[in-house]
């Protein structure tokens, strides 16, 4: 990297993280490498890379003081910021294995993933996590420090004090190599327990360089940071990956600060997960239905015409004539839509869950290039993405170039590359279940493949087999039902029943909008309504893979209420058992 005649994103097969994030503060060394918001000056600070090295170097001689080596394993329960960051180039340079965790997770996965890879020092933000965590001090014999990096209480060390009396020595990057372990990230567990999937350096850097080389990134870039470090997403694409190429990234206040956010950083690229994006589509949507006929099909128009245009880019479409009047819409509704966003998106990127193909249609009809992409936390995480000047709708792109893929005898996504994972942490059956001796990963996904371009069209577990033998990809029904405002989230129930019936959640707002009645949501006239719409998303489905009986709720899935992951995925299974009431009710007699 330091030979200015390569392209940023050049890495040596030999390379670790730190070793990586050295160079890149010897070529940029005052450039900025991060912002974040301080709140105690209600400012927003800049970090340069020199300034970042320093501090990391500083969390070094913290860890070494703690009596740390190569292979301990610390963990971060922290929010993203300069800090994560900090502490994670650290660690990666001593050969430290880190063990990120959601910062809002619940106390039981926290503790289980603690005694699970026998963490040395975790680190913490908050007063809830320090009253949760003081119970693990006395609970988890390989727990020897909880050290906050804010001022909590007496009893738990701050860490930043301790690092500004820290003598500056140069920044260790090469403790260890490539092929060692730098992570262990524990998949969010939609099933039982969350296994821990071992990351290497080379996993990580192979996957960020080969996304990197997939999408247009460059040192004038600015990414606004907002999911959490501890998805493997946005650690690998929205960290490891703009560091490789000296792009900027700032972190976000807090998710309910993000569309202000978004207006104050005005980012050029944004990463996020389907849910993101179906929020921002509902806000929108709730704003048009509420405006004058003549706005709505100002709307309408905007964005089919729009999307129309953007066939015609892409080479998939013919020119029309309907283009002419796209700059007056363009200027009267599309333009408006991207300000809300910043104004200065090159592109986004959606990735995490399946995006459903209407709202990819809506977003890039709107000018909004949103190119999904797909992968698993074992293969750190990209798998494939679709190109921003190759974008195809409903699929999820081409393979990046340093990942190999193929189909097994019954359909499933096999992919095979230097980003795949070692194993599972201390879980070699589990490994082997998944991994085939000459280095394929099972992904459990079903799909297509055409002219190299993948389409996810189900869980090889998740489809649903009715009881005449039908099979279902739930994912595309559930997609179909949430294409309507009117529902929030939705899980399709069928397996070895006659029929498909589905459990929702309904947007208040648009219930209102809508004049249905909230107090009686599941009486038969209601649900009627319900299904009456739902059928209209439905028509190109056939008769055996309608939903034919429904279960209404206002109450959302959440974290909080353990329905969904910290990744923002339904638990099914917990959906189903806590509705098994009305299941049972639904199929009644049947």
């Amino acid at each position: 990297m330091s030979d200015d005649t390569r392209p940023s994103c050049y890495i040596d097969d030999s390379f670790t993280l730190a070793a990586v994030f050295n160079e890149r503060v010897n070529q940029t060394p005052e450039k900025t490498a991060y912002t974040e918001f301080n709140p105690a000056t209600q400012q927003w600070e800049q970090y340069s890379w020199l300034q970042m090295r320093e501090l990391a170097s500083s969390v070094q001689q913290w860890l070494k003081q703690q009596g740390l080596e190569v292979g301990d394993r610390v963990a971060l329960m922290l929010p993203n910021g300069v800090m994560w960051v900090a502490i994670d180039q650290a660690a990666a340079g001593l050969g430290i294995i880190t063990v990120p965790l959601y910062p809002n997770d619940r106390e039981d996965n926290v503790h289980y993933i603690l005694q699970k890879t026998d963490c040395r020092v975790l680190f913490i933000d908050s007063e809830e996590q320090a009253q949760l965590s003081k119970n693990f001090i006395s609970e988890i014999e390989s727990l020897k420090v909880i050290a906050s990096i804010h001022k909590l209480d007496d009893q738990i060390p701050d860490l930043i004090p301790e690092l500004e009396n820290i003598q500056q020595v140069e920044f260790t990057s090469s403790a260890c190599d490539c092929q060692q372990p730098v992570t262990i990230v524990f998949t969010s567990g939609t099933t039982g327990r969350p296994k821990g999937v071992v990351l290497t350096h080379r996993n990580l850097l192979a996957n960020a360089a080969g996304a990197g080389r997939a999408v247009p990134v460059d040192a004038t870039d600015c990414l606004l940071s907002f999911l959490p470090l501890s998805h493997t997403f946005e650690r690998t694409t929205g960290y490891y990956a703009p560091m490789l190429h000296g792009a900027e990234i700032v972190y976000t206040r807090s998710i309910e600060q993000l569309a202000e956010d978004l207006q104050i950083i005005k980012p050029t690229i944004l990463i996020s997960v389907p849910r993101i994006y179906e929020r921002v589509f509902a806000k929108i949507n709730d704003q048009v239905q509420q405006k004058s006929k003549f706005a709505q099909t100002l709307f309408k128009h905007a964005h089919q015409i729009g999307y129309q245009k953007f066939c015609y880019r892409q080479g998939m479409a013919s020119w029309s004539c309907k283009f002419l009047i796209f700059p007056l819409l363009d200027l009267l509704v599309a333009k408006k839509i991207r300000a809300r966003l910043g104004g200065r998106l090159k592109f986004a990127v959606a990735g995490g869950a399946a995006f459903a193909k209407n709202l990819n249609a809506f977003f890039v009809g709107m000018g909004i290039n949103v190119v999904q992409g797909y992968g698993m936390t074992e293969s750190s995480p990209v798998i494939s993405t679709n190109r921003v000047d190759n974008n195809i709708i409903g699929s999820v792109g081409i393979a990046l170039d340093n990942v190999e893929v193929k189909l097994s005898d019954v359909e499933e996504l096999m992919v095979r590359g230097d980003s795949i994972m070692q194993g599972y942490w201390d879980n070699e059956q589990a490994t082997k279940e998944v991994l085939t001796e000459d280095g394929w990963l099972h992904t459990g996904d079903i799909a297509r493949i055409e002219n190299e371009i993948i389409y996810i069209t189900g869980r090889v577990k998740d489809i649903i087999v009715l009881s005449n033998g039908e099979k279902i990809p739930p994912a595309d029904v559930e997609h179909a039902v949430c294409a309507d405002p009117l529902f929030d989230q939705a899980i399709v129930i069928g397996e070895r029943r006659p029929f498909l019936s589905a459990i929702v959640v309904l947007n208040k707002e648009q219930c209102k909008l809508q004049r249905i009645n909230l107090s009686n949501i599941n009486s038969e006239d209601v649900k009627a309504e319900l299904l009456q719409r739902i059928s209209r998303h439905m028509s190109e489905f056939p008769g055996y893979a309608q939903v034919y009986k429904i279960t209404a709720t206002l109450d959302e899935w959440n974290i909080e209420n353990g329905l969904l992951t910290p990744t923002l995925k339904i638990k099914r299974e917990k959906v189903k058992e806590l509705f098994k009431v009305q299941i049972d009710q639904m199929y009644a007699g049947h």
